[in-house]
């Protein structure tokens, strides 16, 4: 008779010793090595590319997006989205949300007692992208469904 093996007993590797075993990292630990390396990334690509951000932008949105910013905070009000300056005489009537212009302003005003004028805009232009990348930041953990269920936080 053909006798089926028994697999009702588990298996565990064999504990590393010696010097050659890696060191556990905790979660804590892991999310400060992350958010320490992407610090680091970041200074990086702002250090080398803080000359570009004075004379380019990235494409035509972001140069219509920083005109209606400006023409916020010139006074325009928050439904007025006609921009008189595009296509004359009629002008240009924009579709974008004043939303995003909100939060750019208020980094702008955050950032303006601290820097003139120029440089607060600039500083805005570094630093609202990355801002978004905060509310992604917890969750790159558990993003994968092959995280190991010890990293999640329930």
């Amino acid at each position: 008779m053909n006798a089926r093996p028994d697999f009702s007993h588990s298996y565990a590797p064999p504990a590393a010793a010696g010097p050659a075993a890696a060191p556990a990292v905790s979660g804590r630990g892991l999310a400060l090595l992350l958010a320490l390396a992407w610090a680091l990334v970041v200074f990086q690509l702002v250090v080398a590319n803080w000359s570009l951000t004075g004379t380019t932008l990235r494409d035509t949105d972001d140069a219509m997006r920083l005109v209606e910013l400006r023409a916020y905070l010139a006074g325009h009000g928050w439904f007025d989205l006609h921009e008189a300056r595009i296509a004359p005489p009629f002008g240009y009537d924009s579709h974008w949300s004043r939303l995003i212009d909100a939060g750019l302003a208020g980094l702008f005003l955050l950032l303006r007692p601290f820097a003139d004028v120029a440089t607060a805009e600039r500083l805005m232009r570094v630093i609202w992208p990355l801002l978004w990348l905060l509310p992604a930041s917890p969750r790159w953990r558990t993003a994968s469904p092959a995280a190991p269920a010890r990293w999640s936080r329930s």
